[in-house]
């Protein structure tokens, strides 16, 4: 007698020989997980005859979803970022994966990996919509998410030699709103400052690496946290 294949590797097989799902859908037993946590299914982000979709650009977002694809690439800092394509019940959607997301969750971005993706809409005009990640982690029910611990950006600190400089940082860091409290010393003076609401940040490569030119690398410090992932969905 020979042994019948897992249901998830007969899914697997047949998404990898016929390019679709013939004996169910591997997401169907998360489905009302996936109710219960996500804001966005992949229909969102496709665009209709007016090149409009429905999330705007730059609306924070929850997708849930299957890693289907994955491609690593390395930035001009030789740091390692991804392009996910993570599937749900409708479509695919492309994820951006930064390097400073990347480092916190690569462990289990794998194909075939089922993940809960919070991030913002980039629905550029002449393109597809996809999602720039900000958090990655593994879709896990009610019960048992209180017990995993991932880590989460806590504040970003900056040393600033004069309030000129400071000034010139501050127009950076509204470019990349979020909720990370900027904690700033100013040389001059030794005073030591919290941001205002307005400056808070997301936890942006582009950003770091922005401000590490304007300030220099050792004055550009973001501190991380340990945190249950009930406390963050």
């Amino acid at each position: 007698d020979m042994d019948e294949f897992p249901v998830s590797e007969i899914l697997a097989m047949e998404k990898e020989v016929l390019g679709i799902y013939i004996s169910g859908h591997p997401l169907s037993e998360y489905e009302d997980i996936l109710k219960r946590k996500v804001s966005v299914t992949s229909r969102d982000f496709i665009k209709g005859d007016d090149d409009i979709c429905a999330v705007n650009d730059g609306q924070k977002v929850i997708l849930g979803g299957i890693v289907n694809a994955k491609k690593i690439k390395y930035t001009k800092n030789n740091k390692i970022m991804a392009f996910l394509t993570v599937e749900d019940m409708y479509g695919s959607v492309e994820t951006v994966v930064f390097p400073n997301v990347y480092t916190m969750c690569q462990s289990f971005i794998n194909v075939g990996d089922v993940v809960i993706v919070k991030g913002k809409a980039d629905v550029p005009s002449d393109s597809d919509a996809k999602l720039i990640a900000e958090e990655i982690r593994p879709l896990t029910d009610d019960e048992t998410e209180e017990n995993i611990e991932i880590t989460v950006p806590d504040k970003l600190y900056l040393k600033a030699e004069n309030m000129e400089v400071f000034s010139k940082a501050t127009k950076l860091l509204k470019e990349f709103p979020g909720e990370i409290p900027v904690i700033i010393k100013i040389d001059e003076t030794g005073k030591v400052m919290k941001g205002s609401k307005d400056c808070c940040v997301c936890d942006d490569e582009m950003l770091l690496d922005g401000l590490k030119l304007m300030l220099g690398d050792t004055n550009v410090v973001m501190r991380y946290k340990k945190s249950n992932i009930s406390d963050k969905i």
